[in-house]
């Protein structure tokens, strides 16, 4: 229902799904798939704008891939990221900085300092900390996301554009226009 924009229906659905895990496993029942329902549930809340009740079942599948996975898995390091882009369109940046920063650190010691995802996070912590004004922060983690991918897949890679972009569109904004447009 998702997929064709009927949010209501796939909320309905998913809530049910995951009362039905929860009835099957107990309230202390941790299962990837009841992870995965919580997580999309979260998803589909924020499309809806029920941005507080996302909130919740976000929480929940983070809480929940902590205790399937771990403090320090990539099933973690994704719920968290999703609860930080909540965060962000909650108007809650300082929020959203913080979990990306565990997100980065978890990534980091997980798959190395130079692996793409954590270029990926590295990249959504500097959009955060450009909405929040810090610009030089967000300079950094755009130049460093942009490192990361050139050293994984070479500096004409989409990705790499992605990180590129985003170093325009700041040096842009703070009127640095010739730099933009190297």
């Amino acid at each position: 229902y998702d997929a064709i924009g009927q949010q209501d229906l796939a909320i309905a659905e998913l809530v049910k799904a995951g009362d039905l895990y929860a009835e099957v496993l107990g309230d202390d029942g941790a299962e990837p798939v009841l992870a995965q329902v919580m997580n999309d549930l979260a998803v589909a809340l924020v499309k809806a704008g029920k941005h507080k009740h996302a909130t919740l079942y976000g929480e929940r599948a983070v809480h929940l891939c902590k205790e399937i996975s771990g403090e320090r898995s990539s099933h973690t390091a994704a719920a968290m990221t999703n609860l930080a882009a909540l965060g962000e369109n909650q108007g809650q940046p300082e929020r959203a900085i913080g979990l990306y920063e565990q997100v980065v650190a978890l990534t980091e010691e997980a798959d190395g300092k130079e692996h793409p995802n954590v270029a990926v996070y590295v990249n959504n912590l500097g959009s955060a900390n450009r909405r929040l004004g810090r610009f030089e922060q967000a300079e950094s983690h755009f130049q460093r996301a942009f490192e990361i991918i050139g050293k994984a897949y070479g500096k004409d890679h989409p990705h790499a554009a992605t990180a590129l972009g985003n170093l325009g569109a700041l040096w842009d904004s703070l009127g640095q226009h010739d730099r933009a447009i190297e």
